[in-house]
C-alpha cells in the first residue's frame, strides 16, 4: 500500500510539478476567464451583465405577482424615446426585461405546467385500451410516465430565481474544449514522453512497475480530471456570480425557469455540486478512452486523430437525430451529448429503449458508471500487456521522396507538419465554421419595414422618391393628429375608454412603424444637405463594422489563439536541440533560414485573417443584403468619416488590407517574442498575457 501511494504521488508531480504544463494551464485558465469576459461584453442587441444586476436588485423585494405587474407596465410604456433604467438603448432594455419576464412567468406557471401533464395522462386513460389515442404507442406510455414521475412534485411551489449566472456557467462549451485539450496534455506527459524516452522498458522490470504503475497511472489522470474540473467550473461560477444576481442557493432548482421541468428534488446548491461532479465523471470518461488509446498505440497522433473523428461523429450525430426516435440512445451517449448535463439533470427526459420510455438520467448514470468500471479494467489490463513501449514516427506509402533544395519547402514542411501547422489551421477552419453556422442574427420587424423602405428608395435621390417620402410623412402626421384628437375627445368625457381605443387601434398601427420611418426621413434630409449621398440598405454594414458583436469577438479569439500556437514554436524549433549552432555555419545560414520562416510566417497570418474576416462576411450576408458596393462611403459612415468621398467597396477593400497588416503585426510580436525566449511555451503565455491585455484596453 505504501508502494502504491508513493507511486501515485509520483505520478501526480508528473504532471503537476511539471514547469511547461503549469504555464500551459495557467495560460488556458486565463484564456479561459477572457472568453467569458468577451463573450458576454454588451453590444447593440444584448444587455451587458450588470443590467440584470440592477432589474434584480429592483425586483427583490416584489413577489412574483408584482415582478410581473412591473415589467408589463414598464413594456407597455417603453419605446425608442424613453428613459432606460437598466440598458443605454431601446433593443438592448426590451431583451432584457422580455427575458427575464419570460422566466418569471414560466416559474409562476409551474403548477399549471403540472396540471396540464395531468390532464393529458387522464384523457389518455380513458381510451379504450385496445387503440393507442395518438397511434404511437411509445408517445402514450411517455406521457403515463411523464405523468407518473411529476406526480411527486405536486406539493412544490416554486417562486422565481435569476438563472442567467447558473446557465451561462454550466452552459460553456469553450471550457470544456479547453478542459480536454489540457487532458491531451496530461496523458502526453503520463504516456508518450516516457515512450519517446523509452522509459518503460525500465520501468516494467521493476517491481512495481506493471500493476501498481498501471493504476497510478489511470488514478493520477482521474484524480487530475477531477482538479481541472473543479478549477474551471469553479473559476465560471465565480465569475458570473460576481457579474450577475446570485440566486438563492437553498431554493429547489424548479425556482430557475430553464431547470423547472426537472424532476430532482434538489436545492440550486446541491445542483451544482452534481452538476460539477458529473462533469468530472464524463471528462474522466473521454480521459479514460484516450489514455486507453494511447497504450495501445505507439504514434503520438493516433489519441488525439481519434478524438477528432469521435468529436466530429457525436456532433454528427448530435445535431442530425431526432430525439424520440429510437436512435436517440446515439444522440445522448457520444463525446458531445454526454457533455451537456443540464439536459441530464436539468431537464425532464424519456429515450425510447426499445419501444420503452426510461428516463433519460437513470440511463446516463447506469452509461458512466458501466463505461469508467469497463475502461479502468480495460486500462490496466491493457497496461500489463503493454508491447508498443516505443514511439514510431508515421511513414506514408506513396511517391518516393524526391531530393530538393528548396529552403522555402524544408521549413514549411517543419512548421505545417512536423509542428502541426496544418492540423491547427484544420482546427480553425472547423471552429469557426461551427460558430458560424451555430449563430443567427435576429431580424425584427422594424428591421424588415427598414428593409423594405430602402428597397423602395435605394440609389440617389429622384423627384419620384422625394414625392413618396413627403406622402409617408403626411400619413404619419394624419395618424398623429387623428390620435390626438380621439385622447382630447375621451378627456373631455365625449366617449368612453374602449371606444378610444376601437378608434385609434388602425391609427397606432400605422404609427407602429414612425420610428423607423424617422430614420428613413433623417437620411432623406442628409442627403439633400449633402447630395453626394444616396440611400442604401446599411444594417450588414453596420455589423460588419461593428467590434462589439459577440460572434466577432469569440472568432476572434479563436483566430488568436490559432496563430499563437501556430508561429509560437517557427523561431524556437532550433533552439530545443541545438540545431541552430549547426544550422549558423552552413552556406544559407540562420538568416537566411529566419528570413524563409518570416515569409511562410506571414503567408499563414494572412491566411488565418482571410479566414476570420471572410467567414464573418459571408456569415452577414446570410442575413442582411450588403449591395451598393459603389455608393460613396459619406452614405454610410456621415460627412465626419476620413474616407467618405471614397466607395464603399474601395473603404471595404482598405478595411480588409488594414486587417491584413495587423494580422502581419500579430505575426511579428509573435515572433519577436520567440526570438527573445527561444522557448515555445513561454512564448506562447507572454503573448496571451499581451493579447489579454490588449483585449481589456
Amino acid at each position: 500500500m505504501r508502494n502504491l501511494i508513493g507511486i501515485l504521488g509520483h505520478e501526480l508531480m508528473k504532471v503537476w510539478n511539471n514547469k511547461k504544463f503549469l504555464i500551459f494551464i495557467t495560460s488556458i485558465f486565463v484564456l479561459n476567464l477572457g472568453t467569458l469576459w468577451y463573450s458576454t461584453s454588451s453590444n447593440d442587441y444584448n444587455p451587458d451583465l450588470y443590467s440584470y444586476r440592477k432589474l434584480e436588485s429592483k425586483l427583490k423585494n416584489f413577489n412574483d405577482d408584482e415582478k410581473i405587474d412591473y415589467i408589463e407596465k414598464y413594456l407597455d410604456n417603453l419605446n425608442e424615446e424613453s428613459k432606460f433604467l437598466y440598458t443605454d438603448n431601446y433593443m438592448k432594455e426590451t431583451t432584457l426585461l422580455k427575458e427575464v419576464l419570460n422566466e418569471i412567468r414560466t416559474v409562476k406557471k409551474y403548477n399549471t405546467f403540472l396540471d396540464n401533464i395531468q390532464e393529458q395522462s387522464s384523457i389518455l386513460s380513458n381510451v379504450s385500451i385496445f387503440q393507442s389515442s395518438s397511434g404511437n404507442e411509445y408517445s402514450d406510455r411517455n406521457i403515463i410516465k411523464t405523468a407518473n414521475d411529476y406526480k411527486q412534485m405536486n406539493e412544490i411551489m416554486p417562486s422565481y430565481e435569476n438563472s442567467k449566472g447558473i446557465l451561462l456557467a454550466t452552459n460553456s462549451y469553450i471550457t470544456d474544449i479547453f478542459i480536454i485539450l489540457i487532458l491531451c496534455i496530461v496523458i502526453y506527459i503520463l504516456v508518450f514522453y516516457e515512450k519517446e524516452k523509452n522509459l518503460f522498458s525500465v520501468i516494467r522490470v521493476n517491481i512495481n512497475g506493471r500493476l501498481c504503475t498501471g493504476i497510478c497511472k489511470l488514478l493520477s489522470l482521474q484524480i487530475s480530471c477531477i482538479l481541472i474540473t473543479l478549477l474551471f467550473y469553479g473559476s465560471n461560477l465565480v465569475y458570473y456570480f460576481s457579474q450577475l444576481p446570485i440566486p438563492d442557493l437553498s431554493q429547489l432548482i424548479q425556482c430557475l425557469a430553464p431547470f423547472s421541468t426537472s424532476t430532482l428534488e434538489v436545492s440550486i446548491g446541491m445542483y451544482l455540486i452534481i452538476y460539477i461532479l458529473g462533469k468530472a465523471v464524463v471528462v474522466s470518461i473521454i480521459a479514460s478512452t484516450l489514455l486507453l488509446i494511447s497504450i495501445w498505440s505507439n504514434y503520438i497522433l493516433t489519441p488525439y486523430l481519434a478524438l477528432g473523428f469521435m468529436s466530429a461523429v457525436s456532433y454528427g450525430m448530435w445535431k442530425l437525430i431526432y430525439p424520440p426516435t429510437k436512435w436517440a440512445f446515439f444522440k445522448y451517449f457520444n463525446l458531445v451529448g454526454l457533455l451537456d448535463l443540464n439536459k441530464v439533470f436539468g431537464a425532464y427526459l424519456n429515450l425510447n429503449i426499445f419501444n420503452v420510455p426510461i428516463n433519460y438520467s437513470r440511463v446516463w448514470i447506469v452509461f458512466v458508471i458501466t463505461s469508467l468500471i469497463v475502461l479502468n479494467i480495460l486500462i490496466v489490463i491493457s497496461y500489463l500487456k503493454m508491447r508498443k513501449l516505443s514511439v514510431k514516427s508515421i511513414k506514408l506509402k506513396g511517391k518516393e521522396f524526391n531530393v530538393h533544395t528548396s529552403l522555402f519547402r524544408h521549413e514549411a514542411y517543419k512548421i505545417l507538419i512536423m509542428k502541426k501547422g496544418i492540423v491547427i489551421l484544420l482546427l480553425f477552419l472547423i471552429g469557426t465554421g461551427y460558430i458560424y453556422t451555430n449563430h443567427r442574427y435576429y431580424i425584427s420587424s422594424g428591421e424588415l419595414t427598414y428593409k423594405q423602405y430602402m428597397d423602395k428608395l435605394e440609389g440617389p435621390l429622384t423627384k419620384d422618391k422625394e414625392e413618396y417620402l413627403k406622402n409617408e410623412k403626411k400619413k404619419y402626421e394624419q395618424a398623429i393628429t387623428m390620435c390626438n384628437e380621439i385622447d382630447e375627445k375621451y378627456n373631455n368625457m365625449e366617449i368612453t375608454k374602449l371606444q378610444a381605443m376601437n378608434l385609434k387601434q388602425e391609427y397606432e398601427r400605422v404609427l407602429s412603424n414612425y420610428s423607423i420611418f424617422e430614420t428613413i426621413w433623417d437620411k432623406y434630409e442628409f442627403i439633400k444637405e449633402y447630395p453626394e449621398s444616396e440611400f442604401i440598405y446599411d444594417s450588414g454594414y453596420k455589423i460588419l463594422f461593428q467590434a462589439k458583436d459577440n460572434t466577432a469577438r469569440i472568432v476572434m479569439i479563436l483566430y488568436f489563439v490559432a496563430i499563437v500556437f501556430t508561429l509560437s514554436s517557427v523561431l524556437p524549433m532550433e533552439y530545443s536541440n541545438s540545431q541552430n549552432k549547426i544550422l549558423k555555419p552552413t552556406l544559407l545560414g540562420i538568416k537566411k533560414i529566419t528570413y524563409t520562416k518570416i515569409a511562410i510566417s506571414s503567408i499563414l497570418a494572412i491566411l488565418f485573417m482571410i479566414v476570420t474576416v471572410g467567414g464573418r462576411f459571408i456569415h452577414i450576408s446570410k442575413f442582411y443584403e450588403m449591395s451598393s458596393l459603389g455608393a460613396k462611403a459619406i452614405s454610410l459612415f456621415g460627412i465626419g468619416f476620413w474616407g467618405s468621398k471614397l466607395s464603399i467597396a474601395t473603404v471595404m477593400t482598405m478595411f480588409f488590407i488594414g486587417l491584413l497588416i495587423f494580422s502581419l503585426l500579430v505575426m511579428g510580436i509573435i515572433l519577436l517574442i520567440s526570438s527573445k525566449v527561444k522557448n515555445s511555451v513561454y512564448t506562447i503565455v507572454i503573448s496571451f498575457v499581451l493579447i489579454s491585455l490588449f483585449l481589456i484596453l
